[in-house]
């Protein structure tokens, strides 16, 4: 008790007037700081004191610094708009079948799969990609158990050369069904007609921000920043087949297909700063 009363009376004894000053730190000091608990916790508090006042002047230029407010900044939007030709066809072809014997399920999708592929290898032009192999069981409503079992596995198709892709999709409906077809422009064409629109897109900044300088009266102007945000919009693909073939059957036709275009959209987003 004697310690928490003397720790809570020191700093009044520190803030005494000058004329008692001798007196109280030689009491503070012959009866308070005898005690070492006493000592380290007045150091303490001192060294908190001294690293609050750093810290404080630290900070304090950049709360409340001397930078005078900025005038004359403008938002300014710019856009381009542009055609890209799709020259990528990308399709899904689906292999689905049901069978009471998951074994006998296995083996069908497997054999078609491998058909599948051995086919596609007289069309070189053409990409191939199996995957997304899924098994899942039927039951039956009333008693709720098991009675069969259905499968399905995807090839992906993808080429430049339509002529050929639209072949080998003709052979392979024989045993699989189209689940979906899109037409897209290829990354490098993309690319090119991109750099073009981000050059007109950024002449029409420039234009903007002209116009702005000789409405307001500027003698020049200063880009503070840019965003450049490109987009395209392309049609939905297809939905997905919920038929499938059980059986083999002969494609008479080829499937039809119109590259189309797709439309890029180069959008600018920035300030300047008059003169």
């Amino acid at each position: 008790m004697n310690l928490q009363i003397s720790l809570l009376n020191s700093n009044s004894l520190l803030r005494a007037d000058s004329a008692g000053s001798a007196l109280s730190k030689r009491l503070f000091n012959s009866v308070f700081c005898k005690t070492p608990l006493c000592k380290t916790l007045f150091c303490k508090i001192l060294f908190c004191k001294i690293l609050l006042c750093a810290i404080a002047l630290m900070v304090s230029p950049m709360l409340w610094g001397d930078d005078e407010p900025v005038f004359d900044r403008y938002s300014l939007q710019a856009s381009a708009e542009g055609e890209v030709n799709n020259d990528l066809l990308l399709a899904e072809l689906v292999v689905e079948s049901e069978n009471r014997d998951a074994a006998t399920l296995a083996n069908h999708i497997n054999a078609t799969m491998a058909w599948a592929l051995e086919q596609a290898k007289r069309y070189p032009t053409v990409k191939t990609q199996s995957g997304n192999y899924n098994t899942w069981p039927q039951y039956e409503r009333k008693q709720n158990r098991i009675i069969g079992w259905r499968s399905s596995q995807i090839l992906k198709l993808e080429s430049d050369d339509f002529s050929t892709a639209r072949k080998l999709i003709k052979v392979l409906q024989e045993r699989l069904q189209v689940r979906g077809m899109q037409l897209a422009a290829k990354t490098e064409t993309r690319r090119d007609r991109e750099d073009d629109l981000i050059s007109e897109a950024l002449n029409a900044f420039t234009q903007r921000a002209s116009l702005v300088q000789a409405t307001m009266g500027a003698s020049s102007y200063q880009v503070i920043k840019v965003n450049i945000i490109t987009d395209a919009r392309m049609a939905a693909p297809p939905r997905m087949a919920r038929n499938y073939a059980s059986e083999s059957m002969k494609v008479a036709s080829e499937p039809a297909i119109a590259a189309g275009s797709t439309t890029l959209t180069v959008s600018i987003d920035g300030q300047i700063q008059l003169q």
